[in-house]
């Protein structure tokens, strides 16, 4: 089994009816898709803000870790070992990474 291909985003979705406005989170595909979504809540949410911004890069930190570990064993099968092994660490795939970190990683709101 497979996951629904990235990158997914998040969305903010308001309702309003007879018990108040709630607000849900939802994480949806490229086509619009909705992957998943929350419960909804009143008011401000940050535990909700950020669960769904992580889970909303889950396909980029995938794919990132996969690179790194593909990289590793490609280096490690070489024969590259010991202290080598800690600087090849930063090498690759750093770019992807902290994308994908920061992709899951809520920004505050400007205020303004």
């Amino acid at each position: 089994m497979t996951h629904t291909p990235g990158p997914w985003r998040s969305q903010s979705v308001t309702t309003v009816n007879e018990r108040g406005t709630f607000v849900y989170k939802r994480i949806v595909s490229p086509q619009g898709d909705v992957i998943t979504s929350d419960r909804g809540y009143k008011g401000d949410n940050a535990d909700a803000e950020a669960n769904a911004h992580l889970i909303a890069a889950a396909p980029e930190l995938m794919e990132a870790a996969k690179e790194v570990l593909q990289q590793l064993d490609s280096y490690v099968s070489e024969g590259r070992k010991g202290a080598g092994l800690k600087r090849f660490a930063g090498w690759f795939c750093v770019s992807d990474l902290r994308a994908a970190i920061a992709k899951a990683t809520p920004q505050p709101k400007e205020t303004p």
